[in-house]
């Protein structure tokens, strides 16, 4: 094989105008941190669990700031995702971790850092699940903010095609 590659392995792909619109508009409200919402109003990185959730197939999903928070916390806890810049959907940095045991996703909610404000993620075990564990489990505060979760939430419509694009990818290196 002669060809050489010329392209730059670091330079990740364009963050799509879906994705900076929805940061835009985070940042137009100014309300960037997971909990300032209203009494009843889901943020972007309540409903980037409950979409990654589903998209999963899992019960329960945990957003986190950057994928080795989500290893580490998995290492505590459980399975997970990472969202870094050279991932399949990019927010920069994040992670999501995802499992369908209910303390395990009560302690990574509560690791994470929710400030015994748990009730406001809705891809999440039920209540009674988080009294078992919440003075018992540390707050290690690593959560998402809803510009990260905004950027992400349009790429996940585009996952299974960028999966495709990378395993294309490997499969031309390979």
């Amino acid at each position: 094989m002669t060809d050489v590659f010329k392209g730059n392995f670091t330079q990740q792909e364009p963050i799509p105008e879906a994705a900076i619109e929805a940061a835009v508009d985070v940042m137009r409200h100014g309300r960037l941190h997971r909990y300032n919402v209203a009494d009843g109003e889901a943020g972007e990185t309540t409903l980037l669990e409950e979409e990654f959730a589903a998209q999963m197939g899992a019960p329960y999903a945990l957003a986190v700031a950057s994928g080795g928070y989500a290893l580490a916390t998995a290492l505590r806890a459980v399975g997970c995702y990472s969202c870094q810049t050279y991932k399949h959907v990019n927010s920069g940095e994040g992670g999501l971790l995802v499992t369908s045991d209910e303390e395990i996703a009560a302690r990574a909610i509560m690791l994470s850092g929710s400030y015994m404000l748990y009730s406001r993620h809705r891809a999440a075990p039920d209540p009674e699940v988080f009294e078992r564990v919440k003075y018992v489990t540390p707050n290690i505060s690593g959560r998402m903010d809803n510009l990260r979760a905004a950027i992400l939430r349009p790429q996940l419509q585009d996952l299974e095609a960028q999966v495709d694009r990378w395993n294309a990818r490997y499969r031309r290196l390979e």
